[in-house]
C-alpha cells in the first residue's frame, strides 16, 4: 500500500511491500522528481486515473505497467481511492504484483501465435500438396487421353494401309481391274501421308513441350513470307473455289524463326481452307498494333466454334465434330492449333482466337514489340 499526494503523486507514506515493489527501500531517499504518476508506462492511462480520482471515483483492479527506480518494468493490479491526509488531498493505492502472471500470459500468447503460424504453414503446405496432387492427376489424365487418342489416330491410317495393300497383294478383284487397284494405291498413299504428318506433328509438339526447340532468329520481311505461304495453298483453295484476300504492309520486318513462322502460317491457312465452305472467303493480313506489336491475322467464313469448342480445339487431338467435317474429308491431325499456340508463345508472343458459330473464325499471332524491327 502507498499513500501519495493526489496532485503531484509524491509519496507520503508506504509499507514495506510497496517499497520492495518499487525498490524504495527503508533508508533510501526518494528522488524529488519521482512520483507514482511518473512510474506509469502509459501516460494516457495515467491521466485517466488522475481525472477519475479527482472526480471522487474509485479505481478497482486496474492492470498497469509501472517502472521501478532502476527502469525495469513491473506489472501491477492497482486499486485506489481519494482521501484527506494532513488536510491535503491524497490517494491511497494498493498494489498486487502480477508481473509473473503477465509473463505467463505473454508466453502463452507467443505460443498461441507460433501455433497459429505453424497451423497456417501446415495449411499452406497441405494446400500446396493438394494442388500438386491435382496437377499430377490432371497430367496423368491428359497423358492417358493423349495416348488413347494417339493410338486411335495411328491405328486408323495403318488399318487403311494394310487393308488396301492386302486387296492389291491378293488381287482380290482379279488381274484385269488395274484402275481399281490404282485407286486403292492412291488411298494407301493418302493414309501414309496422313500418318507421316501425324508423326511429324507429334514429334514437333513433344520437342516444344520438352523445351528442346531452339529458334533460329533472323530479320524477315513479313509481307514477302506471307505471300510465299499463300502461293503454296492456292491449289488447295482453287480446288474448293475459295478466294483469299491479302492486306500486307510491305514495310514491316519481323525478327523471328523463318521456318517456324512459315509452319504457323501454313497451318492456319490450311485450317481456314479445310473448314471454310466451297466458294468461301479467307483473309490474311499483317499490321502493327498500337503497342508496336505485330499481328498476323488469318480469318475465314467457315462454321466457327463456341468457346467450349475452342478449348477442345486447343488440346492435342482435339477435333470438333462440326468443324471436323472438313472439305474433302481432310480433318487433319488435331495437333495443328496446339503446335501453333506453342510456337508463337515460344517467340514470346500471344495466340488470340475469336470464333462465332456459323460466321467464322479469326486467329491472330501477336509478336511482341522487341521482335518487330524496322526494315
Amino acid at each position: 500500500m502507498m499513500v501519495c499526494h493526489r496532485p503531484s503523486g509524491a509519496i507520503v507514506s508506504t509499507n514495506l511491500a510497496a517499497r520492495e515493489l518499487f525498490q524504495l527501500f527503508l533508508g533510501d531517499s526518494v528522488p524529488a522528481d519521482w512520483s507514482l504518476w511518473a512510474s506509469f508506462d502509459d501516460l494516457a492511462l495515467c491521466r485517466q486515473v488522475i481525472e477519475r480520482l479527482e472526480t471522487g471515483d474509485q479505481i478497482n483492479h486496474l492492470e498497469v505497467a509501472l517502472r521501478r527506480r532502476d527502469g525495469t518494468q513491473v506489472w501491477a493490479q492497482i486499486s485506489a481511492h481519494s482521501i484527506w491526509h494532513d488536510a491535503e488531498p491524497a490517494v491511497v493505492v494498493t498494489f498486487a504484483d502480477i508481473t509473473e502472471l503477465k509473463s505467463r500470459e505473454a508466453a502463452q500468447a507467443q505460443m498461441l501465435e507460433r501455433l497459429g503460424a505453424d497451423a497456417t504453414a501446415l495449411a499452406n503446405i497441405a494446400q500446396d500438396l493438394d494442388d500438386r496432387r491435382h496437377r499430377a492427376e490432371e497430367a496423368n489424365r491428359a497423358k492417358s487421353t493423349f495416348l488413347t487418342e494417339m493410338s486411335h489416330e495411328l491405328r486408323s491410317p495403318l488399318n487403311a494401309i494394310l487393308g488396301f495393300a492386302e486387296i492389291i497383294r491378293d488381287r482380290h478383284f482379279g488381274d484385269e481391274v488395274v484402275d481399281r487397284y490404282a485407286e486403292y494405291a492412291g488411298m494407301i498413299h493418302a493414309a501414309g501421308s496422313h500418318l507421316l504428318a501425324l508423326i511429324n506433328d507429334i514429334l514437333d509438339l513433344s520437342k516444344i513441350e520438352s523445351g528442346k526447340v531452339t529458334l533460329d532468329l533472323e530479320s524477315l520481311n513479313a509481307a514477302a513470307l506471307l505471300r510465299d505461304c499463300t502461293e503454296l495453298l492456292l491449289p488447295l483453295m482453287s480446288r474448293r473455289s475459295q478466294t483469299i484476300s491479302l492486306a500486307l504492309d510491305e514495310t514491316l520486318t519481323l525478327w523471328a524463326d523463318r521456318r517456324r513462322v512459315r509452319q504457323m502460317i501454313l497451318n492456319l491457312l490450311s485450317n481456314a481452307a479445310k473448314f471454310a465452305p466451297a466458294g468461301g472467303q479467307i483473309r490474311l493480313s499483317v499490321q502493327r498494333l498500337d503497342d508496336d506489336c505485330l499481328a498476323i491475322i488469318v480469318s475465314d467464313n467457315g462454321s466457327g466454334m463456341t468457346s467450349e469448342e475452342i478449348s477442345i480445339a486447343l488440346q492435342p487431338f482435339g477435333q470438333i465434330g462440326r468443324r471436323g467435317e472438313a472439305q474433302d474429308g481432310d480433318s487433319g491431325t488435331g495437333l495443328g492449333l496446339p503446335i501453333v499456340k506453342s510456337l508463337i508463345e515460344l517467340h514470346g508472343g500471344r495466340f488470340v482466337i475469336d470464333s462465332v458459330p456459323e460466321r467464322g473464325t479469326t486467329i491472330a499471332l501477336v509478336f511482341p514489340a522487341p521482335a518487330v524491327a524496322a526494315p
